[in-house]
């Protein structure tokens, strides 16, 4: 399995930047995925964020499906 646990996570304002989301829509996914299993919420002295091992396992899953698409000449 994966392991993060010196990992601190980024913030918000990192997540905004690099996904160039506006804030009300990155909460709503942020929200979402943490909901699902897939983020874990480091609480600090500001919320910070960490994918999980689920999330790590889809992402892996996610690049083999697209993979495989690809070969057969699919856009995903």
């Amino acid at each position: 399995m994966y392991s993060y646990e010196g990992y601190e996570g980024v913030s918000v304002t990192h997540l905004i930047r690099k996904a160039n989301v506006p804030h009300r829509r990155l909460s709503s996914i942020v929200s979402e995925l943490t909901a699902t299993g897939l983020l874990h919420e480091i609480p600090e002295d500001s919320v910070k964020y960490r994918i999980s091992d689920k999330g790590m396992e889809f992402l892996k899953a996610y690049n083999q499906f697209k993979g495989f698409a690809e070969g057969f000449g699919l856009k995903v």
